[in-house]
């Protein structure tokens, strides 16, 4: 009688040890479940590089100012007008570094850039999420090194755009 009990026990135990070795390495791999790469071009040069993510923001602030404007208190004396935010569209990234290549672009290039940021699921290697963008210019650039690290890497690095066109998985923004 006590032998079937035994059986049970140790194969409970096995399963238990099983499950607790690679539970942890299942939440890993969730967490990097997708691939972000930006490749960016300039100056007849491309470079690819991977990203931890990204954004898009715009602002349509004239449109609340024409619909607002009698409470708008800060107008231009000469056009009876409200300002204006840019009609710009803003891309920003973060990686935990950049490819050599990629910032050799965005250091050196001062005019108008282009790229594409794909998001790729990593466990069935489908497309995910496609952004455009062109006639860009490099707003912000941030290289942060800490002794702590962020996911394993020494530092991290963010930087944004200044967009005039931009489409996501075949739509374009219009701000």
């Amino acid at each position: 009688m006590k032998k079937p009990i035994y059986q049970l026990l140790t194969s409970l135990f096995i399963l238990t040890s099983l499950l607790s070795i690679h539970l942890p390495s299942f939440a890993q791999a969730d967490e990097q479940r997708f691939k972000i790469e930006l490749s960016i071009s300039a100056g007849g040069k491309t470079a690819k590089t991977l990203l931890n993510s990204s954004s898009i923001s715009f602002s349509r602030q004239d449109v609340y100012t024409l619909a607002d404007s009698s409470k708008s208190s800060v107008v231009d004396q000469t056009t009876n007008k409200a300002p204006q935010l840019p009609r710009d569209i803003y891309l920003s990234a973060d990686a935990n570094s950049i490819s050599t290549d990629a910032m050799e672009i965005l250091a050196k290039h001062k005019g108008a850039l282009s790229g594409t940021i794909i998001v790729t699921d990593a466990y069935n290697q489908s497309q995910v999420k496609r952004i455009q963008f062109s006639n860009a210019l490099l707003s912000g650039y941030s290289d942060q090194i800490s002794s702590y690290g962020y996911n394993g890497k020494p530092g991290s690095v963010a930087f944004s755009f200044l967009c005039k066109e931009l489409t996501v998985d075949g739509i374009s923004i219009s701000p």
